[in-house]
């Protein structure tokens, strides 16, 4: 499954809070493309945004600009620039591969269960987590990011100056995939 950006999860929320539900059917989804062109009359067809939301498993997630323009559009922003300007924790990925990590790093696994982490990053975005054994995390309160209380997710490590990559956040029963914090200057911990 591929990484999904951290903004994008934050955008399919704001439409999905725009409808106090979430879309999980086919028919979610077709509701929602026309609701979209009825709105702003753009069309984004239902596989697209299947394919976002992560519906179809085993597509990659790679949305064009375009379609993140017209969602930007949809949920009150002029494009998508505009919503990741206007979301400030959110910058494009820095390159990060084939790097050597300088940092202090500690491996989550040797976290024990019930120690309580503070994550923070900047401008000023923190995330209180507990562990709850085997690398699971569940969030206890949170500040500018798209995590909510009560989620949980699964991380390998966590490295100073370095983004957090995590896998298979959960809330309320649904995966929404995998996320990235920090992307910019990378995290801290506490």
């Amino acid at each position: 499954m591929a990484f999904v950006d951290e903004s994008i999860l934050l955008l399919r929320t704001s439409i999905e809070e725009m409808y106090g539900r979430r879309f999980l059917t086919p028919k979610d989804f077709t509701f929602l493309s026309t609701e979209i062109y009825k709105r702003i009359h753009y069309y984004i067809s239902p596989t697209t945004l299947k394919r976002l939301w992560g519906y179809l498993k085993n597509e990659k997630v790679s949305p064009s600009k375009t379609t993140l323009s017209i969602l930007s559009l949809f949920v009150g922003y002029s494009n998508w620039r505009d919503f990741l300007d206007n979301n400030d924790s959110f910058l494009e990925r820095q390159e990060l591969c084939n790097r050597i990590i300088a940092a202090e790093v500690v491996e989550t696994i040797d976290i024990k269960s019930a120690q309580i982490l503070k994550l923070v990053w900047s401008p000023k975005g923190y995330c209180l987590v507990k562990c709850l054994g085997n690398s699971i995390f569940e969030v206890l309160d949170c500040k500018k990011t798209f995590l909510k209380k009560g989620d949980t997710f699964r991380c390998w490590i966590v490295a100073v100056g370095e983004p957090l990559y995590a896998t298979n956040l959960m809330r309320n029963g649904m995966n929404l995939g995998n996320f990235v914090l920090g992307q910019k200057q990378g995290i801290r911990f506490c």
